[in-house]
């Protein structure tokens, strides 16, 4: 939406990321590349891209459409990431 606040949306998404690091480092275990967090409200999807880099996606809900979407990003925004 427009009154968003991207900075800080930004920020807490990275800070997911770094949690589920911490979270999983402590258990011994190689942290997730991705995170996927579901309530009434929606869907969020942070994925790694590099070690800088992370993909945020929202959606209402769950479906098959939405997938396909966020594995074509993925993809381009993979390529756009070699090709620099």
């Amino acid at each position: 939406p427009d009154e968003a606040q991207i900075d800080n949306f930004a920020t807490m998404a990275a800070t997911l990321l770094g949690a589920l690091e911490v979270i999983f480092g402590t258990m011994k275990a190689d942290a997730p590349s991705h995170v996927i967090v579901e309530s009434e409200g929606g869907i969020l999807t942070v994925r790694g891209l590099s070690g800088k880099m992370f993909f945020v996606a929202m959606a209402d809900n769950r479906s098959a459409t939405f997938a396909e979407s966020l594995d074509e990003a993925l993809t381009k925004a993979k390529g756009l990431l070699r090709e620099a």
